[in-house]
């Protein structure tokens, strides 16, 4: 579904990717690990179109999109959950919801997955006139999330989802990416909680310093000696 190969990406002449490959297989939760600057939001921000590469090439369900724009990537069917949530906090939940919506025309489809959105954030219904800076922590990363499934996406990007929450909502943010799985949307999943990471993945890459260093399945990672010191507290 998407394919990654040699990815360079420099910033000021620092690379911050290097020859970067990866192949995400539609239906996957596949998640990234690594220390901070290790590549992880730079790779979300490159496959989005927000970051042009400066070589390599991506490929999404066998055409090469490195060269497009964000919103041609959108349209495409990827979606892009950044980190730090960036909902509008002076528009109301639903308004929020539809600026996700700005590119789609089919007014049904829209319809559908706003009530889909609801269905599966139901506290996000209950608020949904009220502006978004009234929102927790927790509900503005519902909101935002919702947001970009609005879009309508084959596949999501989500970059530190669980950043900044409490830890029992870090577990319900993993339950939820589950979820939206689960009814069709292939994901790619920055974490920097690995535990909950590799339990929700099936697989995952280990970046260090702009480059791959390990990959494999969710369990193999999880008894791997170096992810367990470097980053599940092993």
């Amino acid at each position: 579904m998407l394919k990654i190969r040699d990815l360079q990406v420099d910033y000021g002449g620092i690379k911050a990717l290097k020859k970067v490959c990866m192949d995400i297989h539609k239906g996957e939760i596949v998640t990234l690990i690594g220390a901070n600057g290790a590549g992880k939001t730079t790779t979300l921000r490159t496959v989005s179109g927000l970051k042009k590469p400066f070589k390599g090439e991506i490929w999404f369900n066998d055409m090469r999109i490195d060269g497009l724009s964000p919103q041609r990537i959108v349209k495409l069917g990827i979606g892009h959950v950044p980190e730090g949530r960036h909902v509008f906090k002076n528009l109301t939940v639903l308004e929020n919801l539809k600026t996700g919506c700005y590119l789609r025309r089919d007014k049904e489809g829209i319809k559908r997955d706003m009530e889909g959105v609801f269905e599966h954030f139901p506290r996000l219904r209950e608020r949904i006139r009220q502006k978004a800076e009234s929102l927790s922590g927790g509900e503005q990363q519902m909101l935002a999330i919702a947001r970009a499934l609005m879009a309508g996406p084959t596949m999501l990007l989500l970059d530190e989802p669980s950043l900044g929450l409490a830890p029992v909502l870090v577990w319900e943010v993993g339950e939820i990416v589950a979820g939206i799985n689960k009814r069709g949307v292939t994901a790619i999943l920055v974490e920097q909680n690995a535990q909950m990471a590799l339990s929700v993945a099936g697989r995952g890459y280990v970046l260090q310093s702009g480059g791959i260093v390990l990959e494999g399945t969710s369990e193999d990672l999880v008894k791997g000696e170096s992810v367990k010191k470097a980053y599940l507290g092993g």
